[in-house]
């Protein structure tokens, strides 16, 4: 009997879970990193006071940028 495909197969099997834990856990990485990165490039603007306060821009830009980036890490 050959063996050769189902070797492979498993081969692919671990290559697309490792994959896939890889990529949760660098999503989960700049989900953790991203929103204190932008805090650090505002230094004047504490955007949790700001939302607090009911400013939506503050909300609306923050929750863009942080979101877009966390999506273009994941793909």
């Amino acid at each position: 009997m050959n063996w050769e495909p189902y070797v492979w197969l498993g081969w692919a099997v671990v290559y697309i879970v490792v994959g896939g834990v890889v990529g949760i856990g660098l999503v989960l990485l700049a989900a953790s990193i991203l929103p204190r990165l932008i805090d650090r490039m505002t230094p004047h603007l504490d955007e949790g006071k700001e939302m607090a306060r009911g400013n939506q821009a503050v909300a609306i830009y923050f929750g863009i940028v942080v979101g877009a980036c966390i999506l273009g890490s994941a793909s």
